[in-house]
């Protein structure tokens, strides 16, 4: 296993969804290194909205923007752009959405 596809393996573990099999990256003939540095950062991309939705993106950012980052983040759960983004990470975006709308109940959030 190289380095992206155990960073992209980590994601998925931290937020509990498995890879989707199948994955478009896969259907090209190109580089397995080069479709698993893809989803290793579209994956990273995911996993940067997962957290800043669930309000852990206040160390980077002050509180005022951080609850705005945080509405935007939980805005964009569920979106056209969303799906793209777990298709190309290598996700089931409907097990990833699933899974975000259950912990955020779990939490008592309101966006769900």
């Amino acid at each position: 296993m190289d380095a992206h596809s155990g960073l992209a393996q980590r994601y998925q573990a931290q937020m509990g969804i498995a890879a989707q099999p199948g994955c478009a990256l896969e259907a090209h003939p190109e580089s397995a290194l080069t479709a698993a540095a893809c989803r290793s950062l579209w994956a990273s991309v995911l996993l940067t909205a997962w957290r800043d939705s669930f309000g852990e993106g206040r160390e980077r950012h002050g509180e005022f923007t951080s609850t705005r980052l945080r509405r935007n983040a939980c805005d964009w759960f569920g979106s056209r752009d969303f799906a793209e983004v777990c298709f190309l990470a290598g996700l089931d975006a409907r097990a990833v959405l699933d899974r975000w709308r259950r912990l955020q109940a779990e939490r008592g959030e309101r966006h769900v």
